[in-house]
């Protein structure tokens, strides 16, 4: 995975406001703000995209017209996707934010789509951001 470093990215900011009242992790929020990266897999989650182009995968235009309002509603904010080829929605739990942090949540896809309800968390991946990068800088996710 290679991150570039810049002073700034702006898309940032306005992301930041579609998703009011609810914000992303401060550490998640400090990494999209500083560093332009491509998608890439830590473990069972693969990051969107942050580069502010148009790519596959980005996350300032990553919305699923469907699932995407039905998750903010919720205060989930997704950021991922599972490194495998499911489509449930890897997001942080922010309505559950403490501390400026919040748990890492799989949402199931199928309840939103194709049931018309609410997104059922089906696995808690990180009890925080924080927990999940100390985890991988430990070696103890691959």
């Amino acid at each position: 995975m290679r991150l570039d470093a810049v002073d700034r990215n702006p898309w940032v900011a306005a992301l930041e406001q579609s998703l009011a009242p609810y914000r992303f992790p401060k550490l998640y929020l400090s990494l999209i703000s500083r560093y332009r990266f491509a998608e890439f897999a830590a473990g069972p989650i693969m990051f969107l995209a942050n580069t502010g182009q148009g790519v596959f995968h980005e996350l300032a235009a990553f919305k699923d017209p469907v699932m995407s309002p039905v998750l903010l509603n919720q205060g989930l904010l997704q950021f991922a996707q599972p490194e495998s080829a499911l489509y449930d929605p890897i997001c942080f739990a922010a309505a559950k934010m403490k501390n400026g942090d919040a748990p890492i949540v799989r949402i199931d896809h199928e309840d939103i789509l194709s049931f018309n309800r609410k997104g059922r968390i089906v696995a808690e991946i990180a009890p925080s951001f924080r927990h999940f990068v100390e985890q991988v800088i430990a070696g103890e996710i691959a």
